[in-house]
């Protein structure tokens, strides 16, 4: 298993750069199983934010996009299972993935809730506003 960085992977998912997003298009689809690629979740949220800010791209689009990533055989994802909890409870809410995705993480450490000053955010199960 070999990790990803948040560049490789934004060049594999964009395919924007002409020298770059080829390599990096070659490296992923030659994983496998046997050798996956390994994505962080501190990568797979900093290419989300990079998507979004950079890119354009909106909630659904993120989304989809995680799906994606978390049916290819050649991927893993750090805390998949965790990831794959926080993506239901987005898609179910019309939450951003990445405040789901700290729900979700903390709730799991055994957080009994996570406050938020992002309104937004606070409507996620598990987020309350900070009073």
């Amino acid at each position: 298993m070999t990790g990803v960085d948040t560049n490789v992977l934004v060049r594999f998912l964009t395919n924007d750069d002409p020298a770059a997003s080829p390599k990096a298009k070659r490296w992923l689809e030659a994983r496998s199983e046997a050798e996956p690629a390994f994505i962080g979740l501190i990568v797979l949220v900093e290419a989300l934010w990079v998507l979004r800010s950079g890119y354009g791209y909106g909630r659904a689009d993120s989304r989809a996009l995680v799906r994606r990533l978390l049916a290819l055989g050649q991927v893993r994802i750090e805390h998949s299972g965790l990831v794959a909890r926080a993506l239901d409870a987005a898609e179910a809410g019309d939450f951003d993935l990445p405040d789901a995705l700290i729900a979700a993480t903390h709730q799991q450490a055994g957080c009994g809730g996570t406050v938020t000053l992002d309104r937004k955010a606070a409507r996620i199960p598990g987020m309350e506003m900070l009073a």
